[in-house]
């Protein structure tokens, strides 16, 4: 019994001297900030402009605490002498690339997109010499720096093989229908470097809503010198210029700007005059139904009448009719009356007359 006491009591304090055991010291993990994200590269006119979103955390997942500065590194290479490029490697453009630009936060306000989606998209623009500007090829990728020193890795690099773009288009114009706005515009006779003919695959149009920064419209390139935007809405402002676009697939290069042109939609346009009116006698009234009118932005209808063989009608609805049916019972018998309606829109915009119907009470 003894002996089973002190073998019980040994194990006990084994047990218990293993619990309090500790490992050896780490050091705290250091916080590095994710990388950017989204880069991207395209050429407008005779510059590389770069886009990117700035990442919100770090890598463990925890919220980045604020940006100091981001850092742009560039790659820069000979184009082969016979104008074939080859695919960059990341290795190669990571190894060569030197320290472009430097952007503390004071000056975010310099990296302006191009086309600015959100207030975590920025941007900047690498400016090419247009006499060199077949000759190299070009890599970038950005860093993040934290507001304690810490680095993020390099975002992805983008590469790209600059060409001669072409001269901007011309004559921009806009005309307002009732269902959208017609661009047209003139093709650009040479490329920028005053080369001929110009180098033009095709167009890329952007539109402006009531000021708010321009988004492109045309996901494939518009391959005429004219364009239908049928995603209009009246009461809005809307500016427009268009890029001529070179190349053979995305990202194309593109032109600088065209002139912009400014157009405001104002509805002015007139609903199409009701159908199908239909007059119906009864004792000592007239009902009249006529189709429903599709077009969204019609609010009311206004219901015409004459004496047969009078000139004049008279407005029996000074309100107006919101429905598509209505009763005159404002009729004498034995009279011949010839009715008619039109739609009114929001706008206040009204219809031609509806074909005209012939109703009589009969009876004296």
């Amino acid at each position: 019994m003894k002996n089973v006491l002190y073998f019980g009591c040994l194990f006990l304090a084994l047990i218990l001297s293993g619990c309090g055991k500790k490992g050896p010291i780490l050091p705290p993990l250091e916080k590095i900030p994710q990388s950017v994200d989204g880069l991207s590269l395209r050429q407008i006119g005779p510059e590389l402009r770069l886009t990117w979103r700035a990442p919100t955390s770090y890598m463990d997942g925890s919220p980045l605490e604020g940006i100091s500065a981001f850092e742009i590194w560039m790659f820069e290479a000979d184009r082969p002498e016979d104008g074939f490029v080859v695919s960059l490697g990341p290795e190669r453009m990571a190894g060569e690339a030197k320290l472009w630009r430097e952007v503390l936060q004071s000056d975010f306000g310099e990296l302006q997109p191009d086309l600015q989606a959100s207030r975590l998209d920025f941007g900047c623009a690498y400016a090419l010499e247009l006499a060199n500007i077949e000759r190299k090829i070009y890599g970038f990728a950005v860093k993040v720096r934290d507001h304690k020193g810490r680095f993020s890795d390099f975002s992805s690099w983008v590469s790209g093989a600059p060409m001669v773009p072409a001269d901007s288009p011309s004559g921009l114009k806009a005309e307002l229908s009732r269902n959208k706005i017609t661009l047209e515009w003139l093709a650009p006779e040479k490329n920028m470097d005053q080369s001929d003919p110009a180098n033009v695959t095709g167009y890329s149009v952007y539109r402006s809503v009531d000021g708010a920064p321009p988004q492109k419209l045309n996901a494939a390139l518009a391959r005429e010198t004219s364009y239908e935007d049928k995603t209009i809405e009246f009461g809005k402002r809307y500016t427009y210029f268009v890029r001529a676009a070179s190349g053979e697939s995305e990202p194309y290069t593109e032109s600088l700007d065209s002139e912009s042109v400014d157009i405001s939609a104002r509805d002015t346009f007139p609903p199409a005059a009701p159908k199908g009116l239909i007059a119906i006698s009864g004792e000592s009234s007239i009902s009249l139904t006529w189709e429903v009118n599709r077009e969204r932005d019609v609010a009311l209808h206004k219901i015409w009448r004459r004496i047969r063989g009078t000139a004049a009608f008279e407005l029996l609805t000074e309100d107006g009719v919101e429905g598509n049916s209505f009763t005159d019972t404002g009729v004498q018998k034995g009279v011949r009356y010839e009715y008619a309606v039109t739609a009114v829109d929001r706008e206040g915009n009204e219809s031609n007359m509806s074909e005209l119907v012939t109703a009589i009470i009969q009876g004296g």
